[in-house]
């Protein structure tokens, strides 16, 4: 069982470096179990407009995402872990992801994850391969994957209360959803979730032009179609 921990974020938001922050130390800490996603969405203009001459983080991919689980965020920086429902709320504030974090890797799963890239140098385009191996019978549920694409290494103007002048000019963005192969909301899995049923997916990428595949990474996860509660994830270099 990996967790998928989604900062919700804005380059705008000065609260968002500290989040960012919590996130790559649950990370680090998690030995490989835990990935982080950067959602950097579009609503909140005064939190997450995009500065004039530096590289646009938002995307639509994002707010589809998020929207895709039936939550609206009204601030930042938040985030959802295995986007559960933790009480009554699924976004969730950065002092509690470590511990909601910890009751996610307690979990089991029903589907284990197989998760691999290569890279064709030749046609600057990468093979991924997802490969889903049930282990329990779900055949009474939906279930869909997703897989996304992220950046990290992306310097560019970022607010930062805790920076004089309350702008960082050379803060370097990390986990940074780019795009998603699949739906944003995931694809259904078409067949009867029984105990040994196998699913392999394999996708051809082409990097937009502005990203850096040695930077980029790709990001898949099961969850309930009905709940969108994450099953497992998994994580990968794009060029391995």
């Amino acid at each position: 069982k990996h967790v998928i921990l989604c900062d919700i974020t804005g380059v705008r938001c000065n609260n968002c470096p500290q989040a960012a922050d919590k996130a790559k130390q649950i990370e680090a800490a998690r030995g490989g179990k835990v990935h982080v996603i950067a959602a950097y969405i579009t609503p909140m203009p005064n939190l997450t407009a995009p500065w004039r001459g530096y590289d646009t983080l938002t995307t639509p991919i994002a707010d589809q995402m998020i929207s895709a689980t039936g939550v609206s965020v009204n601030s930042l920086p938040n985030g959802m872990v295995d986007q559960a429902v933790f009480g009554t709320s699924r976004v969730i504030s950065m002092n509690e992801w470590e511990a909601r974090v910890n009751d996610r890797l307690a979990e089991s799963t029903p589907v284990n994850m197989e998760l691999s890239s290569a890279w064709d140098a030749v046609k600057k385009e990468d093979v991924i391969t997802l490969r889903l191996a049930y282990n329990s019978d779900k055949s009474t549920e939906s279930h869909r994957y997703t897989i996304a694409l992220t950046e990290g290494g992306i310097v560019g103007k970022q607010s930062d209360k805790d920076t004089a002048g309350g702008i960082r000019y050379y803060y370097t963005h990390n986990h940074v959803l780019r795009t998603t192969i699949t739906a944003p909301g995931g694809d259904l899995l078409n067949e009867p979730l029984v105990a040994g049923r196998v699913f392999e997916k394999q996708y051809r990428y082409k990097p937009a032009g502005n990203f850096k595949p040695a930077n980029m990474h790709v990001v898949a996860f099961v969850h309930h179609d009905s709940d969108r509660t994450i099953l497992n994830g998994r994580e990968t270099d794009l060029i391995p």
